[in-house]
C-alpha cells in the first residue's frame, strides 16, 4: 500500500537525486511497486467537485461522480497527463476493471461523507491559499 510518505521520496528519485535516509516512503515508480494501485481523492470546496482517482501503472484514471465522467491518461506515452484517452481505451478488459474499481470505492466513500460547513474564516482562508474561489 503506498501512503503520503512515498511523495518526497518519488520526486527526489524524478528529480534524480538520492533519497534522505530519514525518509520511510519509497519511490512510486519502482518497477517492484508499478503493479499497485494508488487510491487519491479530493473533495468540495477545495475542488469544484468532489474527484476520485486511481493511479495503477501506467494507467491515471479520474472519476467524478457529480458528472459521471471518466478521464483517463498513459504515464508512459504520456507523462504530464495532456492527452485525455478515455474515450478510445473504454472498451478495454483492463480499463473496464480499473474504471470499476473507482467507481465502487468512490461509491463506499460517499456513502459515508458527512458535508462539511465552514465558517466565513476558514473560507477566506482557503480563497487566499487558492483552494477555492
Amino acid at each position: 500500500m503506498s501512503t503520503i510518505l512515498d511523495v518526497a521520496p518519488t520526486i527526489l528519485s524524478r528529480m534524480g537525486w538520492e533519497k534522505r535516509p530519514f525518509y520511510q516512503g519509497r519511490d512510486l515508480f519502482e518497477n517492484k511497486i508499478r503493479s499497485e494501485s494508488i487510491f487519491e481523492e479530493t473533495y468540495t470546496p477545495e475542488a469544484i467537485y468532489d474527484r476520485f482517482g486511481m493511479l495503477q501503472f501506467p494507467w491515471h484514471m479520474v472519476y467524478t461522480p457529480e458528472t459521471q465522467k471518466f478521464e483517463l491518461y498513459n504515464l508512459i506515452s504520456d507523462p504530464g497527463e495532456g492527452d485525455e484517452i478515455f474515450e478510445t481505451h473504454k472498451n478495454s478488459e483492463e480499463i473496464i476493471k480499473l474504471q470499476e474499481m473507482l467507481r465502487l470505492k468512490a461509491s463506499d466513500i460517499l456513502k459515508f461523507r458527512k458535508e462539511v460547513n465552514l465558517d466565513e474564516k476558514s473560507l477566506k482562508m482557503l480563497k487566499s491559499l487558492g483552494y477555492i474561489k
